[in-house]
């Protein structure tokens, strides 16, 4: 090893195998290796400068051309609201189509209901069986299912205490809390607490296997399962008109977000006025950062290459293609023919956006809608239960869509288990939920059907 060494780096030898090599491989190639390592660099800072530009452009798009969209971010009002602890408000996403002057009087506030069972002996276990939990309203006896919720099934195992009933309910929905209570007595009861306020959002606790009978509830309370909050509904006056809610949170009150915090003794005022400085602040950031992408698009498109990728891309496509799509923005225009230069906003000879703030605050002054008519984007759907968050790549105008069915959750089933399964040794279980990787460890040891669900839960 110590000759070749010598030899490929020329010593001691008098004679090098590497410089022999490259003048072989230089007879045969000529003049196009050097050719060949400029192309390859080339290619390769070009390859990063795509890589930085692209990133440059996702953030412009997700933290100032994203935002925009959203109608508080450039319609000029300002809420004012004379008890912020009975109620918040805020412009709502739809946005206010004119400015508004309303009393607002909280009655109730919405609540969930709590059940909770009697006591049982400390310790004490259950032969198996299963809980179905329901949402929906009752009437004259009967109840009517809440299409929107799918009944939970919790599957109890023989030997189950309350503490491990509790746990698989918890691990089952989300909807309803279930936790272990001390009496007085020393023994020990379930609570049953839904996360689901509003009258329509009663509980039906359905069991099988007759230890579990003390779980049933129907709308009533029974010796075994009794009421401790009834659901209700928030009520609540606008301008002296009743109005009812089943969520203390009210999504568009003439286009206000209030979530309702206590009731009110008083009515409270929201009052709302035209405020051009946050819809100036947020122009200017979009001419700010619109400016930083046209420099950076003119530095890596210049002729003449410097550090920081200057040049990379100087007279390319992707070059051409950018400066045009830059251009295109400033002179579109909104469906009202506005543009642009009606906020203020004008482009100067090297490219770069100016705005003029006084003639924005005039603009704002006159339609105060006017910076989101030009720079956001407006959606409107015919059916309430459709709302579009983001456009993507959809080209302007009317689309129709049809909903075939409705989302339901994924059920993934294998054969019955019918004898305990015994793990030897710790097993990992990767799986795959709503797009998320995850690693489900069971420890070793011996299970039946219903606690390996309940560990994999």
């Amino acid at each position: 090893a110590s000759i070749v060494d010598s030899a490929l780096s020329n010593k001691d030898m008098g004679f090098s195998v590497q410089d022999n090599v490259d003048l072989m491989v230089s007879s045969k190639m000529g003049m196009q290796i050097p050719e060949k390592q400029a192309e390859i660099t080339n290619a390769n800072v070009r390859k990063g400068a795509v890589t930085q530009l692209q990133k440059t452009m996702e953030v412009f798009a997700k933290n100032t051309i994203k935002p925009l969209d959203q109608r508080n971010s450039l319609v000029s009002y300002e809420i004012s609201n004379t008890n912020p602890q009975a109620a918040s408000v805020a412009i709502s996403p739809s946005g206010l189509d004119s400015n508004v002057d309303i009393s607002l009087g909280v009655d109730q506030l919405a609540q969930s209901q709590s059940l909770k069972t009697n006591g049982y002996p400390s310790g004490h276990t259950f032969d198996s069986g299963s809980l179905t939990f329901d949402f929906g309203s009752y009437s004259g006896g009967s109840f009517t299912s809440d299409t929107d919720f799918s009944q939970v099934t919790v599957s109890i195992a023989q030997g189950d205490d309350l503490n491990t009933v509790a746990s698989k309910i918890n691990a089952e929905t989300k909807d309803i809390r279930a936790m272990v209570v001390k009496n007085d007595d020393g023994t020990e009861g379930l609570a049953l607490i839904s996360q689901k306020t509003g009258e329509s959002n009663s509980m039906r606790v359905m069991a099988t296997g007759s230890s579990l009978n003390g779980f049933e509830f129907n709308g009533a309370t029974t010796p075994s399962m009794t009421i401790e909050q009834e659901p209700k509904d928030a009520v609540y006056r606008v301008n002296g008109i009743e109005m009812r809610s089943e969520s203390n949170n009210i999504e568009d009150l003439m286009g206000l977000s209030v979530t309702l915090k206590e009731v009110t003794a008083n009515d409270l005022k929201i009052t709302s006025k035209t405020s051009p400085q946050a819809v100036t602040e947020n122009v200017n950031a979009f001419v700010e950062n619109f400016n930083s992408v046209g420099e950076m698009a003119n530095h890596m498109g210049s002729e003449y290459p410097s550090e920081d990728f200057g040049g990379a891309m100087s007279d390319t496509k992707v070059m051409e293609e950018l400066e045009n799509e830059l251009d295109k923005a400033f002179k579109q225009l909104s469906a009202d023919g506005l543009g642009l230069r009606d906020i203020g906003v004008t482009k100067l000879p090297d490219g770069r956006l100016a705005l003029d703030q006084d003639k924005l605050n005039k603009a704002l002054e006159n339609d105060p809608e006017i910076a989101f008519k030009v720079l956001g984007t407006e959606t409107n759907t015919s059916h309430s239960s459709i709302s579009v968050d983001e456009l993507g790549k959809l080209p302007s105008g009317d689309h129709n869509i049809v909903i075939d069915r409705a989302p339901e959750k994924a059920l993934m089933s294998g054969a019955a288990i019918s004898t305990p399964v015994t793990l030897a040794s710790d097993v990992s279980l990767p799986l795959t939920l709503g797009g998320v990787e995850v690693d489900v460890t069971l420890p070793s040891g011996s299970y039946s059907g219903d606690e390996l669900a309940n560990k994999i839960n």
